[in-house]
C-alpha cells in the first residue's frame, strides 16, 4: 500500500539530493528555475500518493469499522445480522383444577426476576393457549425481548409474571435457546471473506446466506452426499477403526493420511503400498508390511476421509445422490387448527413399514407400541401439543396433571425428522374413539422448515431435491463438584456457571465433540470458583456426569467420558447441578 507519509517537501528534499549526487553544479536553491521545476514535480508525485492511498484503502475491508463497514459491504448485497432472540417454552399452571376454560393470549409477558449478576429479562408469549376444565396447566411458546445471548436461560428460571395474566405460577421446563448477539465487526468481515462471491445458486454458501437472513437462525448446516470426516487414529495391533459413527457409505479412494501434517517432519502415505482402508462404516486403515517396521503401533495418524452421513436422504447404494439436506436452528412458533377425520392407520413391528414403530419416538424418549392407532398430523414439526382436547362430548388426556393417559405425542425419527415431509402425530392408547369420527386439534409448528423450503426451491439447481429440517438437540444437565472461594456465594457463583455454560453450549456447531476438559475450563474460569470437577458416580450414584434429557427432565442417558455430536445436532445447557466441597473432602 503507498504511504500517505510522502509530503511535497519529502520529495523536493529526495529529488535535491539525487540531483547534488548526480549533477552537483545544479542550483536548486528557493527561487530559481530548477527548484521552480522541482517544487511543481514534487505536488504532482504528492497527490498521486494521496490518491493511491485513497483509492487502496476505499476498498479496503480490514480499515472499516462501524457504519462505514455495512456501507462497503451493503454495496454487495451483504449486512450485519441483527442477532436472534432466544426461544422456548413457559408452562403456566393453576393453583386448582380449572372450573372453566381458561385463556392465555399471545402477546403477554412473563420473566426472570433480576439478581445481583444480571437484569431482569423479558419473554413474551407468542402463541395462544387455554387450560381445560379440570386441567391446571398449558405450554406455549415464547421468545426474548431483546437480541442476544441474554435470552439463553436455563430451565426453571422464568418464574415472573404480570398478575393480570390470573395464573398462579409459571416456569420454563426446558432452557430457552437461539439467542445470538448482533454481528461484530470481525465477525461481518470473516463472513463477507468467507461468501463473497462463491453465493452462486445452489451452493452450501449460497443455501447457508438464505437462511440466515432469517431473524429466528443463527446455524446452519448444509448437507449433500459426500461429507469429509476429519480425526486422528492411533495405530493398534497394525489397524485403527475411525470414530466416525455417523456413516452409512465411506466412499471410493476418498481418503487422505498422513502424519505430522503441517509440520516439518510431516510425511503422507499412499494406499495399496502404506496402507488399506476399507470401506465399512465405519472404516479401517490396516497397515501393510508391518512386520518391517513400517508405521509401528503407536503412531498417530491424521486422516480424512469421505462418506455419506445417516443423516442424509442421500443413499449412494441405490444410486441416490441429488439429495441436499439444510439444517437450521431457531423455531418460529405459529398457532394452527386443523380439522380431520380420525384414521384407521396403526403401528407396525415390520421395518419396511411406513409406520414402523422404530420411526417414531414418544417425548419421554421411548417408542410406541405396535398395534395401537395412530393418528398423522399435518402441520410439521410440532413444537407445542394441548394435555387434552375435546372430541366430541368426549375429553382425552395426554397422561399428565393426574389424569388417564388417553395419548401420546409421538415425533418422527427418520431422515426426514425436523421437516415438512416428517411423519408425526397421535399414539393411541385408551378410549380411543372410532375411525372416520370428525375432529379438530389445535397446537403450534415451527414454520421455519415450511418457509425455507418454499424460499430454497425457487433457487436450487436443477434436478437436486432440497429439504430444509429443525436441528436436533442434545439437551445437557451438568453435574459438578465445586470449592467455591472464600467469600463467594455459591447461589451467585452457580448462576455465573450457568450463564457461562449457555454461552459455551451456543458457541458450539453441529456435530461438536462436548469435552468434559472444555466444560471444566469453562466453569473453573467463573469468579469465586476455586475448584471445579465432575461429578462421579461416587459423588453421586445417580445425578453425574453429563445426563441428556428431555425438555421435561427425563433422563435419556448419562455419559461419564466425551461425546461427538451427531451430524444435525446442537448442544442445548439444559441445567447445572452442584455438589458443595472443601478441599479436603474434594478428591479427584
Amino acid at each position: 500500500m503507498i504511504s500517505i507519509s510522502r509530503t511535497p517537501e519529502e520529495i523536493s528534499a529526495d529529488i535535491r539530493a539525487r540531483l547534488a549526487v548526480t549533477d552537483p553544479s545544479l542550483s536548486a536553491e528557493i527561487g530559481t528555475p530548477e527548484r521552480k521545476l522541482i517544487d511543481v514535480v514534487s505536488e504532482v508525485v504528492s497527490e498521486s500518493y494521496i490518491d493511491g492511498y485513497l483509492v487502496s484503502t476505499l476498498w479496503d475491508i480490514d480499515t472499516k469499522v462501524g457504519i462505514e463497514l455495512e456501507q462497503l459491504v451493503g454495496l454487495f448485497g451483504f449486512g450485519r445480522l441483527a442477532g436472534c432472540r432466544a426461544t422456548g417454552q413457559v408452562m403456566f399452571s393453576l393453583n386448582n383444577p380449572a372450573t372453566a376454560l381458561v385463556y392465555l393470549s399471545s402477546g403477554s409477558q412473563v420473566y426472570v426476576p433480576q439478581a445481583d449478576t444480571y437484569p431482569q429479562i423479558v419473554f413474551t408469549i407468542v402463541t395462544n393457549g387455554s387450560i381445560s376444565i379440570g386441567d391446571t396447566q398449558v405450554t406455549v411458546s415464547a421468545e426474548c425481548s431483546v437480541l442476544g445471548t441474554i435470552g439463553n436461560v436455563t430451565s426453571n428460571s422464568i418464574v415472573g409474571f404480570q398478575s393480570a395474566i390470573g395464573m398462579g405460577a409459571v416456569t420454563n421446563p426446558a432452557p430457552f435457546t437461539g439467542g445470538v448477539d448482533p454481528e461484530t465487526d470481525d465477525q461481518l468481515r470473516t463472513r463477507f471473506k468467507g461468501t463473497f462471491l462463491r453465493n452462486v445458486a445452489g451452493v452450501s454458501d449460497f443455501y447457508t446466506a438464505l437462511c440466515l437472513k432469517s431473524n429466528y437462525i443463527s446455524k446452519v448446516r448444509v448437507m449433500g452426499p459426500i461429507e469429509r470426516y476429519s480425526e486422528q487414529l492411533q495405530i493398534a495391533s497394525g489397524a485403527a477403526t475411525s470414530t466416525n459413527l455417523f456413516s452409512k457409505y465411506t466412499w471410493l479412494d476418498g481418503e487422505f493420511v498422513s502424519t505430522d501434517l503441517g509440520m516439518d517432519e510431516e510425511a503422507y502415505y499412499t494406499k495399496g503400498v502404506d496402507y488399506s482402508f476399507s470401506l465399512t462404516t465405519p472404516p479401517v486403515i490396516t497397515v501393510v508390511n508391518q512386520s518391517a517396521g513400517h508405521l509401528p503401533d503407536g503412531t498417530v495418524l491424521d486422516v480424512e476421509h469421505e462418506y455419506t452421513s445417516t443423516n442424509s436422504r442421500n443413499d449412494p447404494d441405490n444410486a441416490i445422490t441429488n439429495r441436499v439436506d439444510i439444517f437450521v436452528n431457531g423455531s418460529d412458533a405459529i398457532d394452527t387448527t386443523e380439522s380431520t377425520v380420525l384414521s384407521s392407520v396403526i403401528f407396525s413391528a415390520t421395518s419396511t413399514s411406513p409406520y414402523y414403530t422404530g420411526n417414531f419416538i414418544r417425548l419421554d424418549g421411548t417408542h410406541p407400541t405396535s398395534g395401537r392407532r395412530f393418528q398423522q398430523l399435518g402441520s410439521v414439526p410440532v413444537v407445542t401439543f394441548p394435555s387434552s382436547f375435546v372430541i366430541g362430548s368426549n375429553t382425552y388426556y395426554d397422561g399428565t396433571d393426574g389424569h388417564t393417559n388417553n395419548y401420546n405425542l409421538v415425533r418422527g425419527t427418520t431422515v426426514l425428522r425436523g421437516s415438512t415431509r416428517e411423519i408425526c402425530g397421535i399414539e393411541w392408547v385408551t378410549g380411543v374413539p372410532a375411525t372416520g369420527t370428525a375432529a379438530g386439534f389445535d397446537y403450534t409448528y415451527n414454520r421455519l422448515p415450511e418457509l425455507l423450503d418454499a424460499i430454497v426451491n425457487q433457487n436450487k439447481q436443477i434436478t437436486t431435491d432440497t429439504l430444509v429440517h429443525e436441528a436436533r438437540y442434545f439437551r445437557g444437565y451438568i453435574n459438578l463438584v465445586v470449592v467455591y472461594s472464600i467469600g463467594a456465594s455459591p447461589i451467585q457463583v452457580d448462576s455465573s456457571i450457568s450463564t457461562a455454560l449457555s454461552n459455551w453450549a451456543s458457541s458450539l456447531d453441529y456435530g461438536s465433540w462436548i469435552r468434559f476438559s472444555d466444560i471444566e475450563s469453562v466453569a473453573n474460569s467463573v469468579s469465586g470458583v476455586d475448584s471445579v470437577r465432575f461429578a462421579t458416580s461416587g459423588d453421586n450414584g445417580t445425578n453425574y456426569g453429563v445426563q441428556e434429557v428431555t425438555l421435561s427432565g427425563t433422563v435419556l442417558r448419562t455419559l461419564a467420558s466425551d461425546l461427538k455430536l451427531n451430524d444435525d445436532e446442537l448442544v442445548s445447557f439444559y441445567n447445572l447441578r452442584t455438589i458443595r466441597r472443601s478441599f479436603n473432602t474434594f478428591g479427584g
